[in-house]
């Protein structure tokens, strides 16, 4: 026989997996990014300028894949970081997905490249609307001339966006 404690240790264990089934991600999305502050100094990045982007997010299980969608944004992706498809996992209501640069950037005037690994971190509520960061860190050779890039971390601070189908 259990007891009223050992059925409570149980109903608690039971509430705590299921906070942890995948909320289903699916869908297309349409979201605005709003630049964060340029630690980083990349170019054309001003905070608190807002970008228009769509996606859609295929999921299976715990395991999702964020695809970038409108052109602009693919083209800039791609020749930025070398894609605009993301990897993830879903826990709970959160997608973390994220991307390890394969495009080699250089510094004009220096010795400086570098590559750009990508994070998305996002929650999804109930009304479908998507929240979130994108997090932004070049992964540089190490050389003098690259400053503080060597060690910058710049963020997308608002990802907002709705399901605009299931």
């Amino acid at each position: 026989m259990i007891g009223k404690v050992g059925k409570r240790l149980l109903f608690c264990a039971l509430l705590a997996a299921c906070n942890d089934v995948p909320t289903n991600f699916a869908g297309d999305y349409t979201m605005t990014l709003v630049n964060g502050p340029n630690d980083c100094n990349f170019e054309n990045w001003t905070q608190g300028s807002t970008s228009n982007v769509t996606a859609t997010i295929s999921q299976s299980g715990s395991n999702a894949t964020v695809t970038f969608t409108n052109a602009l944004t693919v083209l800039y992706l791609d020749a930025f970081l070398g894609t605009h498809v993301f990897l993830g996992t879903v826990t709970a209501s959160e997608l973390k997905a994220s991307y390890v640069g394969s495009k080699s950037i250089a510094v004009s005037g220096t010795a400086c490249t570098y590559t750009v690994d990508l994070t998305l971190d996002m929650t999804l509520d109930a009304n479908g609307v998507l929240s979130g960061t994108v997090t932004i860190v070049p992964v540089t050779n190490r050389d003098a001339s690259c400053g503080a890039t060597n060690t910058c971390t710049s963020n997308v601070d608002t990802v907002s966006g709705a399901r605009t189908s299931p």
